[in-house]
């Protein structure tokens, strides 16, 4: 293990506080805005989410260098991208992962340990490439392999959405997450890396850190997003009162099952935008091989 400096930083219950009470405040609008008696209500909610995180930013601009995420990171464009791209495909994944377990467990009776396994494919694929992965991601261009990952895990995507009907067979569920692994297995581990590979050794524990805080922000936000799609979509459709959607619709109403399958359909909306814009973002990598190095490149 590399034998980093050390440096001090100040742990302020109040900063932590505005942090998390902001992301809480945005993530429950966006998850409750359809369940809401007003439209207002979730506006507000989400702008004084946003207030409260504006002002843990400039809490921590004010604290200079012993800020624990000093914003002087953001300028560090392979920083700042792999960040964006990882809140992305956060979204996507665990988005893609609700929709899926819900369509597996209505439309064909699963539980959830036996859907789960269902999708398995996507973390096997992974642990499978990791030593490829972990070879070529020093040899070949950052922006096309990105870029390539993005559109294999968008086609993996359109697959799984394409077969959400309820004479499909599960099949196909598992072929899909084996394609979203694949584009999975090239963007997870480079993004982690390209995080941290220009980042100064003194400042690369906190650009970690806030590497993996942007993931589980962006697990949270997938969840609200696509939480907030379906909502939507099944009170549009007039499914969202249907007492038939208290139990499984795999011997239910072949109706009701078809307008269901078609609610998660549109859901998946929310998986491939944010895809779609990981991808877009990673043309803005370096079109050359990764280096090694440790300065604050712009």
């Amino acid at each position: 293990m590399p034998a980093l400096p050390r440096s001090r930083a100040r742990l302020s219950p109040w900063q932590i506080a505005l942090y998390a009470c902001g992301l809480a405040l945005v993530v429950l609008a966006l998850q409750n805005a359809t369940s809401m008696h007003s439209p207002w209500q979730p506006a507000a909610l989400a702008l004084a989410g946003l207030a409260l995180l504006a002002g843990f930013a400039l809490a921590q601009r004010a604290d200079g260098g012993l800020a624990l995420l000093p914003l002087s990171l953001f300028q560090i464009r392979r920083f700042s991208l792999s960040t964006i791209c990882v809140i992305l495909v956060s979204i996507a994944v665990n988005s893609t992962f609700l929709a899926v377990m819900y369509y597996l467990e209505r439309m064909h009776g699963d539980s959830p340990f036996i859907g789960a396994l269902r999708t398995v494919t996507m973390a096997g694929t992974t642990v499978l490439l990791a030593r490829f992965v972990g070879t070529v991601m020093h040899q070949w261009k950052t922006a096309p392999m990105m870029a390539g990952a993005f559109l294999i895990a968008m086609l993996g995507t359109l697959t799984l959405a394409y077969v959400m009907n309820p004479s499909a067979a599960v099949v196909w569920i598992t072929l899909g997450y084996l394609v979203v692994g694949i584009g999975a297995s090239f963007f997870f581990s480079p993004l982690a890396y390209s995080s941290t590979s220009n980042v100064a050794s003194g400042l690369q524990g906190a650009a970690s850190g806030a590497f993996n805080t942007a993931r589980i922000i962006g697990s949270a936000l997938g969840n609200a997003l696509i939480s907030a799609a379906i909502s939507w979509k099944l009170a549009a459709s007039g499914l969202i009162s249907n007492p038939a959607l208290n139990g499984s619709l795999a011997i239910g109403d072949a109706s009701v099952a078809e307008q269901y399958a078609s609610v998660l359909r549109f859901s998946m909306i929310v998986p491939l935008a944010a895809l779609a814009v990981a991808l877009v973002a990673a043309l803005f990598f370096s079109w050359s091989a990764p280096r090694e190095s440790t300065s604050t490149e712009k």
